[in-house]
């Protein structure tokens, strides 16, 4: 497993030569040109997930901007491991190589950066770390398998992107005090099955989901001003006791500790 960050003054390229197997990649920020060898590189932006699987070895071409900085999370699983993990690995393993990608929901989101700033030590942060990769592995794995819900929803213009834009700004700037769906709808000029469905294709997640991220992002950023554990629950709309669980779910500590922790905020 390798995660962190990375900023670079100058355009560079890397090859990475890997073994049959599994690659998981989480760009959880920045932009990134990817590419397999022998094939046209393609614009990667976070939050992104991307599941590669080959039964042979090959090599993975990426390249990265002047002045540009991203955060990831690799996971790799040769092909032993993952037949000891998995079971039949023949059975999952194409005869080339398949690559799929999505956007990287907020519960992924949630696990990496659970591992990027894991609070143990010594054996307890080694059983952490495994746990927290198995648990992120699936999670991908189901992601990137599952059918698309909403396929049977497309947004047919412009104005209808630049709308869920529109909205998607709104829960940002102000995730504490937001309407029902119903308004937020009318707001938008579109029905509420149309607005939910077209968020979740745009975003990779639903509305509700987004706005809880907005909420406990913003709760990060004031506990680390200074501001208690109370206040920042009344500011981001959240009972004391369901903003304690929540935020312990959402970053792996506790909301108290956060002040003495040093850690660094996770993607804000």
């Amino acid at each position: 497993m390798g995660a962190g960050s990375r900023s670079f003054r100058e355009e560079a390229e890397a090859i990475e030569n890997l073994r049959p197997g599994i690659k998981l990649a989480l760009l959880l920020k920045g932009a990134i040109e990817v590419g397999i060898a022998g094939q046209t590189h393609a614009s990667e932006s976070g939050p992104s997930v991307n599941l590669f699987v080959s039964r042979h070895e090959w090599q993975l071409h990426h390249r990265f901007s002047s002045l540009s900085s991203l955060q990831y999370l690799t996971l790799h699983l040769d092909a032993e491991a993952a037949d000891e993990l998995l079971g039949d690995a023949d059975a999952l393993l194409p005869e080339g190589m398949a690559h799929h990608r999505a956007t990287c929901p907020v519960a992924m989101q949630a696990i990496a950066e659970q591992i990027l700033n894991a609070p143990y030590v010594g054996v307890a942060r080694r059983l952490h770390l495994a746990g927290k990769a198995l648990e992120l592995a699936a999670l991908a794995l189901d992601t990137l398998a599952r059918p698309s819900t909403n396929s049977s929803v497309s947004l047919a213009t412009p104005l209808e992107v630049r709308r869920l834009h529109e909205l998607r700004d709104r829960l940002n700037r102000d995730p504490a005090n937001m309407p029902g769906l119903d308004r937020l709808a009318r707001d938008c000029g579109m029905n509420v099955r149309r607005m939910t469905a077209g968020f979740r294709r745009l975003f990779g997640q639903s509305i509700g989901e987004y706005l809880r991220e907005a909420r406990l992002r913003e709760a990060w950023r004031l506990l680390e001003s200074g501001l208690s554990v109370t206040l920042t629950a009344e500011q981001v709309g959240y009972t004391l006791p369901h903003f304690t669980t929540a935020f312990r779910q959402r970053f792996g500590i506790l909301p108290s500790t956060l002040n003495r922790s040093g850690l660094e905020p996770p993607g804000i």
